[in-house]
């Protein structure tokens, strides 16, 4: 058993060892009475989708194509001291299934809370010279994992790509607060234009 803090998202992938491979696979996320915990979201549509016959749970979307990986997201509880969860995962090779055994079985713990003076103070800090980083963009807005006050048109997605630099004091966005105009284009039809310029009139030394 491991402690952790729990962070607001997780990544949990579940793999095979090659050269094998599984066909079918259903993942759940539970407490230790066996209810759900925590929320599983998809990542890639096409390999993964939500169980219909487990509404909590998230499996495969065909069962013919052969898989080395999956991944999904997982969100934490948000109150503290919410206990453990165990993932449990069911894997089909060569048309027998495996579930509970070795690692498709993995059980986290919540470690103690951090105090505030544990806590490493914020300090300011100013991009001095170029910077360039390489990282994996995976959208994770849709009907199914955030169907609370989803536009009802078509189409709706997040663009693939924006980048900016700006001040420490620009926010693109708050929770609870409702979305500029330019967000809603980015959100709505995947145009950046409306949202750049929302940047650009922020910050005198924005760039894209």
């Amino acid at each position: 058993m491991r402690r952790l803090l729990f962070l607001f998202s997780s990544t949990v992938l579940v793999q095979s060892t090659p050269p094998l491979s599984f066909k079918q696979f259903v993942l759940v996320a539970e407490n230790d009475a066996g209810e759900p915990f925590g929320e599983l979201s998809i990542l890639d549509t096409r390999q993964s989708q939500i169980s219909e016959d487990c509404p909590y749970g998230v499996t495969h979307t065909s069962h013919i194509a052969s898989k080395t990986s999956v991944t999904f997201q997982w969100l934490a509880p948000s109150e503290t001291g919410a206990g453990c969860v165990t993932f449990k995962a069911s894997v089909m090779h060569r048309k027998v299934w495996f579930m509970d055994e070795g690692n498709l079985s993995t059980r986290l713990c919540e470690g103690e809370p951090v105090t505030e003076e544990e806590v490493t103070p914020a300090f300011e800090c100013c991009a001095c010279s170029v910077a360039e980083y390489d990282f994996s963009f995976y959208g994770q807005w849709t009907v199914q994992t955030h169907p609370k006050d989803y536009p009802s048109g078509r189409g709706n997605h997040w663009s693939d790509l924006i980048g900016a630099t700006h001040s420490s004091g620009y926010t693109m966005w708050e929770d609870g607060t409702y979305a500029s105009d330019g967000v809603k284009q980015l959100a709505q039809y995947g145009s950046p234009v409306s949202l750049q310029k929302e940047i650009e009139i922020a910050g005198k030394n924005a760039r894209m």
